[in-house]
């Protein structure tokens, strides 16, 4: 016999009930995750003008602003162990891949430090490209009650966003050339970054059907590494016109709910709402000229979030 269905209201005091009815809530099986969604993503990065991070301290500024992507997703939680037994170990593995359908780019040059005496800036369409992530984890499951299950993990990941700049529009020149649009851009810009990674995921049992899950992950010491082609200027080398090294650090958070289609059905529809936010500390960017000359300047930092919504279905065997 099911639960009687119970008000949402209710669902704060029910962390405290140690008892459970019906099926185990958290059995130790491996389940797949296909799922669909959309996501918006904001990305910049700056560059000084000399090493020393001065003349100017801000040179160069490239935003990227309400990029919309669809998203597909794949995740499979492969549990090791039994919980009757021991903590089962479980390993997980995730991956996205997104298509940009829309964006705005605006790309800055200044004389003096903070931002002043802007010379140069054009404001550009950015609805090409794609970006796409995998992890692997190895985590363990707890039962501090029987209706919530804690469960930390350990793992490695890696990122990649493609970004693509057309439909160039300069709106402002103070060297006197000419303003409006303008025909030929297609510059590219690919970075990706890798590291390791901490999370722990909570999910608690509301009754036989309904589940509430949150998780949250930080990564620590990325490898960040960027490489660019800016098709418009002849005195850089193509295609690779500037890369960007540095270091940085990101936390993720989701929350969402799953719901199981029938009392014994091992499949569940969930809606995920998730937010990321990572940055990079200055470190070095390195221009390549078509002349074979090179130089050198201070990166002083990227800052890429996130916003997903996400639906998808799950099956456990």
């Amino acid at each position: 016999m099911s639960e009687p269905s119970r008000p949402w209201w209710a669902f704060p005091a029910l962390i405290s009930l140690c008892g459970v009815s019906g099926a185990e809530p958290f059995p130790a099986e491996t389940a797949l995750r296909l799922g669909v969604g959309v996501s918006q993503h904001e990305f910049d990065w700056s560059i000084a003008g000399n090493l020393a991070g001065s003349d100017p301290n801000i040179l160069s500024e490239l935003i990227w602003r309400d990029v919309q992507m669809v998203e597909l997703e794949a995740g499979l939680r492969l549990n090791l162990g039994k919980a009757v037994e021991k903590p089962p170990f479980f390993v997980l593995i995730e991956g996205c891949y997104g298509w940009i359908y829309d964006g705005d780019n605006r790309d800055s040059d200044f004389l003096a430090d903070n931002r002043e005496q802007e010379f140069l800036r054009t404001e550009n369409r950015a609805d090409d490209g794609a970006s796409w992530h995998l992890s692997l984890a190895l985590g363990v499951d707890f039962l501090p009650l029987p209706r919530l299950r804690l469960s930390p993990y350990l793992g490695y990941g890696y990122r990649e966003l493609a970004l693509v700049i057309t439909d160039g529009n300069q709106t402002l020149n103070t060297l006197g050339e000419e303003l409006g649009p303008f025909a030929g851009l297609d510059s590219t810009y690919d970075a990706t970054w890798r590291g390791p990674f901490l999370g722990i995921g909570a999910v608690f049992a509301y009754s036989e059907r309904w589940q509430w899950f949150a998780e949250a992950r930080y990564s620590w010491d990325d490898d960040y590494s960027a490489t660019a082609d800016w098709n418009l200027r002849p005195d850089f080398a193509h295609p690779e016109s500037f890369v960007q090294d540095t270091r940085g650090s990101g936390l993720g958070l989701e929350l969402g709910a799953a719901y199981r289609l029938a009392g014994d059905d091992p499949a569940r529809l969930r809606l995920t709402l998730s937010r990321q936010r990572w940055r990079g500390a200055p470190g070095l960017d390195t221009v390549f000229f078509a002349d074979g000359g090179v130089t050198r300047t201070r990166l002083n930092g990227v800052d890429w979030s996130r916003t997903a919504l996400v639906v998808s279905y799950q099956r456990s065997f």
